[in-house]
Protein backbone atom coordinates (compact mmCIF):
# COMPACT_ATOMS: atom_id res chain seq x y z
CA UNK A 1 0.00 0.00 0.00
CA UNK A 2 1.41 3.43 -0.71
CA UNK A 3 0.18 6.07 1.59
CA UNK A 4 0.39 9.59 0.28
CA UNK A 5 3.18 12.20 1.54
CA UNK A 6 1.98 14.31 4.19
CA UNK A 7 1.25 18.01 2.58
CA UNK A 8 2.63 19.76 6.25
CA UNK A 9 4.97 18.50 8.75
CA UNK A 10 5.64 20.96 12.10
CA UNK A 11 8.35 18.95 14.13
CA UNK A 12 8.09 19.40 17.81
CA UNK A 13 10.58 18.60 20.86
CA UNK A 14 10.23 15.98 22.59
CA UNK A 15 9.45 12.11 21.87
CA UNK A 16 6.42 10.13 22.55
CA UNK A 17 7.57 6.64 23.97
CA UNK A 18 5.41 3.45 23.56
CA UNK A 19 5.55 1.10 26.91
CA UNK A 20 3.94 -1.57 28.31
CA UNK A 21 1.79 1.25 30.08
CA UNK A 22 0.10 2.69 26.83
CA UNK A 23 -3.75 2.37 26.20
CA UNK A 24 -5.44 3.43 23.29
CA UNK A 25 -8.49 5.28 22.92
CA UNK A 26 -10.66 4.62 20.42
CA UNK A 27 -14.76 4.67 20.37
CA UNK A 28 -17.75 4.01 17.95
CA UNK A 29 -16.10 2.84 14.11
CA UNK A 30 -12.81 3.53 15.64
CA UNK A 31 -12.46 0.82 18.13
CA UNK A 32 -12.39 -1.39 14.85
CA UNK A 33 -9.74 0.69 13.45
CA UNK A 34 -7.61 0.67 16.66
CA UNK A 35 -7.42 -3.34 16.82
CA UNK A 36 -5.73 -2.68 13.18
CA UNK A 37 -2.79 -0.46 15.13
CA UNK A 38 -2.73 -3.21 17.39
CA UNK A 39 -2.18 -5.71 15.12
CA UNK A 40 0.33 -3.62 13.35
CA UNK A 41 2.64 -2.30 15.85
CA UNK A 42 1.95 -5.92 18.53
CA UNK A 43 4.53 -8.08 16.52
CA UNK A 44 7.16 -5.65 16.62
CA UNK A 45 6.61 -4.36 19.77
CA UNK A 46 5.56 -6.82 22.06
CA UNK A 47 2.91 -4.75 23.36
CA UNK A 48 -0.86 -4.79 24.31
CA UNK A 49 -1.74 -1.29 23.94
CA UNK A 50 -4.59 -2.16 25.64
CA UNK A 51 -7.89 -0.19 25.34
CA UNK A 52 -8.13 2.40 27.58
CA UNK A 53 -10.48 5.51 28.65
CA UNK A 54 -7.61 7.48 29.17
CA UNK A 55 -5.53 6.63 25.89
CA UNK A 56 -2.08 7.81 25.56
CA UNK A 57 -2.99 6.82 22.08
CA UNK A 58 -6.40 8.51 20.74
CA UNK A 59 -7.95 7.35 17.38
CA UNK A 60 -10.35 10.10 16.97
CA UNK A 61 -13.21 10.34 13.79
CA UNK A 62 -14.46 13.48 12.95
CA UNK A 63 -17.11 12.82 10.23
CA UNK A 64 -17.74 16.79 9.58
CA UNK A 65 -14.19 17.15 8.95
CA UNK A 66 -13.86 17.94 5.51
CA UNK A 67 -11.21 19.13 4.27
CA UNK A 68 -9.79 15.76 5.42
CA UNK A 69 -12.24 13.86 2.91
CA UNK A 70 -12.63 10.09 2.87
CA UNK A 71 -8.93 9.05 3.67
CA UNK A 72 -6.96 11.99 4.74
CA UNK A 73 -5.54 12.18 8.31
CA UNK A 74 -3.99 14.23 10.77
CA UNK A 75 -1.22 12.94 13.20
CA UNK A 76 -0.30 14.95 15.71
CA UNK A 77 2.31 13.21 18.61
CA UNK A 78 3.71 15.27 21.46
CA UNK A 79 5.31 13.14 24.62
CA UNK A 80 2.28 12.60 26.04
CA UNK A 81 0.06 11.60 23.79
CA UNK A 82 -0.60 10.15 19.91
CA UNK A 83 -3.55 11.81 18.13
CA UNK A 84 -4.53 10.33 14.95
CA UNK A 85 -7.81 12.09 13.70
CA UNK A 86 -9.57 11.29 10.20
CA UNK A 87 -13.41 12.35 8.90
CA UNK A 88 -13.83 8.63 7.97
CA UNK A 89 -12.64 5.02 9.39
CA UNK A 90 -10.48 4.98 5.85
CA UNK A 91 -8.71 7.68 6.59
CA UNK A 92 -7.61 6.25 10.13
CA UNK A 93 -6.33 3.46 8.84
CA UNK A 94 -4.19 5.29 6.69
CA UNK A 95 -2.67 6.37 9.80
CA UNK A 96 -2.40 3.64 11.25
CA UNK A 97 -0.74 2.06 8.55
CA UNK A 98 1.36 5.66 8.74
CA UNK A 99 2.65 4.80 12.69
CA UNK A 100 3.69 1.18 11.70
CA UNK A 101 5.87 2.55 9.07
CA UNK A 102 7.28 4.74 11.47
CA UNK A 103 7.63 2.81 14.23
CA UNK A 104 9.46 -0.09 12.14
CA UNK A 105 12.88 1.25 11.45
CA UNK A 106 13.20 1.36 15.40
CA UNK A 107 10.77 -0.71 16.93
CA UNK A 108 11.59 -2.42 20.53
CA UNK A 109 9.80 -2.81 23.35
CA UNK A 110 10.38 0.92 23.85
CA UNK A 111 9.53 2.47 20.33
CA UNK A 112 9.92 6.30 20.28
CA UNK A 113 7.99 8.74 17.93
CA UNK A 114 9.46 12.26 17.05
CA UNK A 115 7.10 14.85 18.55
CA UNK A 116 5.72 16.66 15.26
CA UNK A 117 2.21 17.16 13.70
CA UNK A 118 1.10 16.44 10.01
CA UNK A 119 -1.72 16.30 8.58
CA UNK A 120 -1.91 13.74 4.91
CA UNK A 121 -4.21 14.34 2.13
CA UNK A 122 -6.84 11.86 0.71
CA UNK A 123 -5.44 9.59 -1.47
CA UNK A 124 -5.08 11.38 -5.02
CA UNK A 125 -5.40 14.95 -3.81
CA UNK A 126 -2.64 17.79 -5.06
CA UNK A 127 -0.35 18.54 -2.18
CA UNK A 128 1.22 21.89 -3.71
CA UNK A 129 0.56 25.14 -2.70
CA UNK A 130 -3.04 26.41 -2.18
CA UNK A 131 -3.84 22.94 -0.72
CA UNK A 132 -5.70 23.22 2.36
CA UNK A 133 -3.15 22.78 5.34
CA UNK A 134 0.00 22.81 3.09
CA UNK A 135 0.69 25.96 4.77
CA UNK A 136 0.39 28.48 2.29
Amino acid sequence: MILPTPVELVPAAGRFTLTERTTVRADGEAAAVADLLRTLLRPATGLPLAPGAEGTVALVLAPDDRELGEEGYRLTVDPFQVTLHAARPAGLRHACRRCANCCRPRCSRRSRWPASSGACPPCGSPTGPGTPGAGS
